[in-house]
């Protein structure tokens, strides 16, 4: 060990007694050897096994195939068989005289259901197609809305469904949303906004050709000046909401985006939410 290595651990004691726990594990192992290759290893009690144990993987399906090749040596093969061997093999039973089959440029063997090596296997879809597909596919998609989106339904939160909004059933994605949605029917008595629709406008990122192509904020909030907000509630901000957000931004500066995250949503709650009666 090296004098730089070992001052880093002298002054950093959560590294000591990680490696103080690595060598208490370490010295539970249990030495034994390889069934295949007869190379010394070292298991773990759970994972030692008296019928033998392997070093690796391969060397366990190598054990294996080789257990089985002895068991199978002998046998003749029924035309069943041979008929199910067809379909992978692309061949005629009558012609096929066992064994994998084999690549047409470099007679390799390969699995039943290929055709060429891994080398050729480029031949078997020409790239200028493939890219004309690709490209094909991707720009029927530029500019439209998805499927998901063009249709309104339940989500699979468990606290979606419709909820009373002062005498008017309304479907909402979740209990914040309807608690929020309250609170805007507040504002609107107490005289700071003028009205609020819930998840009316999408709005589609036209040059994004994968991934999050459209974003539908939750509230669109008309304020008494004339000039109009949406709200979105996000108690949890995951991957996918950060890139709408970020894209919304880049793609429609003009519009003001309001982010209700947990913070704010219990400070409304904390003021209003018995007077409101939340949900």
């Amino acid at each position: 060990m090296s004098e730089a290595r070992r001052k880093y651990i002298e002054n950093h004691p959560e590294e000591k007694i990680r490696l103080q726990n690595i060598a208490k594990r370490e010295s539970k192992r249990i030495k034994t050897i390889c069934k295949k290759c007869g190379k010394e290893i070292y298991v773990f009690p759970y994972r030692y096994k008296k019928e033998g144990n392997f070093c690796s993987k391969n060397c366990s399906n190598k054990y294996r195939s080789e257990i089985m090749s002895r068991k199978m040596k002998g046998r003749k093969v029924s035309e069943a068989t041979k008929n199910k061997l067809k379909q992978y093999i692309r061949e005629k039973a009558s012609n096929w005289k066992g064994g994998k089959p084999k690549c047409k440029i470099c007679n390799k063997e390969i699995n039943y259901r290929a055709t060429y090596c891994l080398n050729h296997k480029h031949l078997l879809w020409n790239r200028e197609k493939w890219e004309k597909a690709w490209n094909g596919s991707r720009e029927k998609r530029v500019g439209k809305m998805p499927k998901n989106m063009q249709r309104p339904g339940k989500w699979r939160n468990v606290e979606s469904g419709y909820f009373d909004i002062n005498s008017k059933e309304m479907f909402f994605r979740s209990k914040w949303e309807a608690n929020y949605a309250l609170y805007l029917d507040f504002l609107i008595k107490q005289k700071q906004i003028k009205k609020w629709e819930y998840e009316p406008d999408v709005f589609i990122f036209e040059k994004i050709k994968f991934g999050t192509r459209s974003y539908r904020p939750d509230f669109k909030v008309y304020n008494l000046d004339g000039s109009i907000t949406y709200n979105e509630i996000k108690g949890y901000m995951d991957a996918q909401s950060k890139t709408k957000i970020k894209r919304m931004a880049r793609y429609y500066p003009d519009i003001k985006l309001i982010i209700i995250d947990k913070d704010i949503y219990y400070d409304i709650k904390k003021k209003l939410g018995k007077l409101l009666k939340f949900y």
